[in-house]
């Protein structure tokens, strides 16, 4: 496979596997030098790629010269079977951006050049100097972690969140202009509560959302979609304050760009949600800071975020892939990429029949099958008195009163009582 990626908005479609998350573990990949299962097992994605037994292993990354003064730089990855593991060639001082990537699973890893392992022809050594990047489980990011030297790589949302809101300096109001920008629903954005205590036995301060109806929600007790939105945010805000401290100790500029990897960005979110999280997604970034780009990477089942696309899509900056299973390559099916143009279907179950999701209908099973035996015998020449009836009878029994295949139905069935 060959992904020619644009500068903004990448969204890759396709069946259940595919291979929509294997490109985001291969993206991670190519730009970090690292497997995110292999930094941390507790998780359950982001295993290393391992070519099939009897070929060659090889990932080509190429960077095209966007500026003037940089260099087009083409390397390729092998994997070395005696030791398991891919190797890069020394690339030397090639431009590599920050990489967030926020996995279906509520996992989260961050790699940054200022603060993780940055030589890519190097295997993963216990003797290195810095992590070889940041990869938390959710419990983790939540809660927070160490390392085996017992030094905090993260807090973790609840006590970030809790200590921000105590200073209530930069971090928090960084993190309340994200909430904002994310929330579901502008004419009542996400407001942060006061801190309360949960549990007797738990001296944590916990954070609190107000939700609609006017009550004060422990994050903690938060929907699953809304926690997913949490730690999108909390995530954002971290790499951001902790990349600018780097970057003052380093005595350089923070980063301009930021690869962003997400799979499934629909995952738990209500379909009024999915109509609005790509969008609102771009804008929040813009909240880090108004000279960051973001590239960002995106799979997705959701025909709803599909057509939110439309009145923001860019062909100039943004490229839509779909994968889909070729059986016609002979007596193996083989899976292929496509780098389709980005048309305008109007509505979610105009999608659903695109070749994004490849539906041929959005009724129940039973239903399709139902109006496929009644355009049967529609098409036939002379179908007898009894199996209209009877038809009549199974569509009236299964069909909504207004349902609009019934009013093509219902002239067929009178135009038959006409001709007998």
């Amino acid at each position: 496979m060959e992904l020619n990626l644009a500068p903004r908005l990448n969204i890759i479609t396709g069946d259940n596997g595919l291979g929509k998350s294997f490109l985001l573990d291969v993206a991670w990949f190519v730009n970090t030098g690292s497997w995110p299962r292999d930094i941390n097992p507790t998780i359950s994605g982001g295993l290393v790629a391992r070519p099939k037994p009897g070929t060659e292993g090889k990932i080509t990354r190429s960077y095209k010269a966007l500026e003037e003064g940089e260099k087009a730089v083409t390397w390729v990855g092998n994997f070395v079977y005696d030791l398991q593991k891919w190797k890069f060639p020394y690339i030397g001082d090639v431009k590599r951006f920050p990489t967030i990537y926020m996995m279906a699973d509520g996992s989260a890893a961050i790699w940054d050049p200022l603060r993780n392992f940055n030589d890519l022809s190097l295997f993963v050594s216990e003797t290195k100097d810095r992590p070889w990047a940041f990869v938390f489980s959710q419990e983790e990011l939540w809660r927070g972690k160490e390392d085996a030297n017992r030094r905090k790589l993260i807090q973790g949302l609840v006590s970030d969140w809790a200590n921000w809101q105590k200073e209530k300096g930069e971090k928090f109001l960084l993190l309340e202009r994200l909430l904002q920008a994310l929330s579901p629903d502008q004419s009542k954005p996400f407001k942060v509560g006061n801190l309360i205590r949960i549990d007797v036995n738990d001296m944590q301060d916990m954070p609190t959302l107000i939700m609609d109806y006017g009550v004060e929600v422990a994050i903690v007790h938060a929907a699953a979609g809304i926690r997913r939105i949490l730690s999108l945010a909390y995530v954002l805000v971290w790499w951001w304050e902790e990349h600018r401290r780097a970057a003052t100790l380093y005595n350089t500029d923070p980063s301009e760009e930021l690869t962003f990897l997400l799979d499934e960005v629909e995952c738990h979110l209500h379909p009024s949600w999915q109509r609005k999280i790509v969008p609102a997604l771009l804008e929040a970034v813009k909240e880090l800071s108004k000279d960051i780009s973001v590239q960002l990477i995106a799979t997705t089942h959701s025909p709803l975020v599909m057509a939110s696309l439309e009145p923001h899509f860019d062909a100039r900056m943004d490229k839509w892939f779909d994968l889909d299973l070729d059986r016609d390559n002979g007596s193996k099916p083989e899976v292929k990429l496509t780098d389709r143009p980005f048309r305008k279907y109007g509505d979610a179950e105009s999608w659903l029949h695109s070749r994004a999701f490849d539906l041929s209908s959005t009724r129940s099973i039973e239903g399709e099958s139902l109006l496929r035996e009644a355009k049967k015998l529609m098409d036939q020449t002379a179908p007898s008195s009894e199996e209209v009836k009877l038809m009549h009878q199974r569509l009236v029994d299964s069909l909504d009163a207004m349902d609009e295949f019934l009013d093509y139905w219902r002239l067929f069935w009178r135009r038959k009582e006409g001709e007998e």
